[in-house]
């Protein structure tokens, strides 16, 4: 079955190919890529005949493929392509002999006892010059030295996870006597996986399986283990894997950074018995140290790059502080659309058509930008979530994408607060000689659907229901300086607010009138913690 390989800072992954398979940042796509220089639609391969072809969709930074741009080609055996950072591979099956072979694990015991051992932390330990006590001393701290500049040379900044990973086990090959090797790292649920497996020779391809006796006496321990000839080794003579496949020699080294452990590396010899020494497992456990080194970095790399997407993605919608705290993990945002109670804020401002047909345009944007800028920071200082501008009105919500117990208060709260601005802005229009500008503001509390909404060439995040169109019909109705809040408002914030009763309200959409409350004032000190029995 053809496949692609997708490689990106964030590691790799396999995508099976159907007849059409679009590429493109957007999350409608069949593979989505979170690479900004890659278009919310970019590519599409598909199946035409017996072959796959690859079509660019117009991207802003194009499809490569051997260094040259296209339109549209046709797909060989391994072609590697090129859509801004991320490579996608691609492979018409799984051909016999291009299969690495797979790497199983034993589950039998084994004794305790270790032949042989080396402290994984070893390698990272150079005494003083004085403190050196002879001359084979030296020389092995000469070859750590050595070892540790050669991979870095030979690797230098890669930070393509499997690339990085390939091009260590290849410096294995370079350094040790080994015929197969292999990488296994911790997945997040602390399992060991194979991420990487070699052979010296090509047509050696059968499973690599790998005692479990090794694996957790590395992993206990922390140690690096040798065994110069395992058939006789007591410490894995129980050890049927090792007894299956015949292997002479092995060594397996733990990945560890700061006492962590990351992952585990591994070689074996079926040929010569002893072909590993203690010198050997000294150079595999310097090997082993940089990998760490190399992994720490494209992990933080990870990380930054995750957490620059997660501020892109959300500096628009929450506050600076929401934002930090979705980006250190303290606040979770569900992903997908979701059901979810909210208080929804609507604002416009009032006669602002006139206004405009009568006022020169750079005066119409500077008074948007300067009612914009002092209206959005009040409702990003009460942890609000900018939805939208539209034309001259404002809609904000509380309670999504993070959950707010007291949305309601929050929202009054910020609406009144919203009121003594336009005061004080009117104030400095009026010694300016410029008019004065009035806002009406409507509010609701209900049941929304929140989540990413819109169309393949465009999403954003947002909120539907019949919570939001009633608050708009509310800012609709309410007179200038006038906040409306219906019932299900009221009885969230009337401890704390003075909103008497208005005449019930006939609004589009419903059938029965609506009873709203005009809110004439909000206690100012309230403590945000200090929670409604009405919640």
């Amino acid at each position: 079955m053809a496949k692609v390989q997708v490689i990106t800072l964030q590691g790799s992954t396999f995508y099976p190919l159907g007849e059409y398979t679009r590429i493109g940042r957007q999350p409608t796509n069949e593979i989505q890529l979170l690479d900004r220089i890659v278009s919310k639609e970019h590519a599409v391969i598909f199946q035409k005949g017996s072959k796959f072809h690859i079509r660019d969709l117009g991207s802003l930074n194009g499809t490569y493929i051997r260094n040259d741009r296209i339109g549209e080609k046709s797909l060989q055996h391994l072609d590697t392509i090129m859509m801004g950072s991320t490579r996608i591979i691609f492979y018409e099956d799984d051909a016999p002999g291009e299969k690495p072979p797979e790497v199983k694990v034993g589950d039998e015991a084994a004794e305790s006892y270790i032949h042989k051992r080396l402290d994984a932390s070893a390698p990272d330990k150079f005494v003083s010059e004085g403190e050196i006590p002879d001359v084979a001393a030296l020389r092995r701290d000469y070859e750590k030295l050595r070892v540790g500049y050669e991979i870095q040379k030979g690797i230098g900044a890669e930070m393509d996870m499997d690339l990085l990973l390939n091009k260590i086990l290849n410096e294995a090959f370079t350094h040790l006597n080994a015929d197969r090797g292999a990488i296994l790292l911790m997945d997040p649920d602390n399992i060991l996986r194979p991420s990487v497996v070699k052979t010296r020779h090509a047509d050696e391809s059968e499973e690599i399986r790998l005692s479990s006796a090794i694996i957790n006496t590395v992993l206990s321990e922390k140690i690096g283990v040798i065994s110069s000839d395992a058939m006789m080794d007591a410490r894995f003579k129980a050890s049927k894997s090792i007894m299956m496949e015949g292997i002479r020699s092995s060594m397996a080294v733990p990945i560890m950074r700061a006492g962590e452990i990351l992952g585990m590396m591994y070689l074996d010899s079926k040929l010569v018995t002893g072909a590993f020494t203690e010198k050997d497992l000294q150079i595999f456990s310097v090997i082993a140290a940089q990998t760490a080194t190399f992994l720490t970095n494209i992990l933080m790399a990870k990380k930054l790059e995750q957490e620059a997407i997660t501020r892109e993605k959300f500096s628009r919608l929450l506050s600076p502080n929401l934002v930090e705290q979705l980006v250190s993990g303290k606040l979770a945002v569900q992903k997908g659309g979701r059901k979810t109670t909210v208080t929804v804020l609507f604002a416009d401002i009032r006669g602002f058509t006139p206004l405009t047909e009568a006022t020169p345009p750079q005066q119409v944007v500077d008074l948007l930008n300067d009612y914009f800028e002092r209206m959005v920071e009040i409702i990003f200082a009460s942890e609000g979530t900018l939805d939208k501008f539209i034309g001259d009105e404002i809609m904000a919500v509380w309670g999504a994408p993070v959950e707010q117990p007291l949305h309601a208060l929050q929202a009054v709260q910020t609406a009144w607060q919203m009121q003594r601005e336009l005061d004080a802005m009117n104030n400095e229009r009026i010694a300016a000689g410029k008019f004065p500008v009035k806002v009406g503001i409507g509010l609701c509390s209900g049941e929304v659907i929140a989540g990413y909404m819109g169309s393949t060439k465009k999403m954003e995040y947002t909120i539907i229901g019949d919570t939001v169109n009633t608050a708009a019909r509310l800012c609709a109705n309410a007179a200038g300086m006038q906040i409306l809040i219906p019932e299900s408002t009221f009885q969230l914030v009337q401890d704390y607010v003075t909103a008497p009763r208005q005449k019930p309200l006939k609004v589009k959409g419903k059938a029965e009138a609506l009873q709203v409350y005009s809110v004439e004032n909000v206690e100012e000190d309230i403590t945000m913690s200090r929670q409604s029995p009405r919640y």
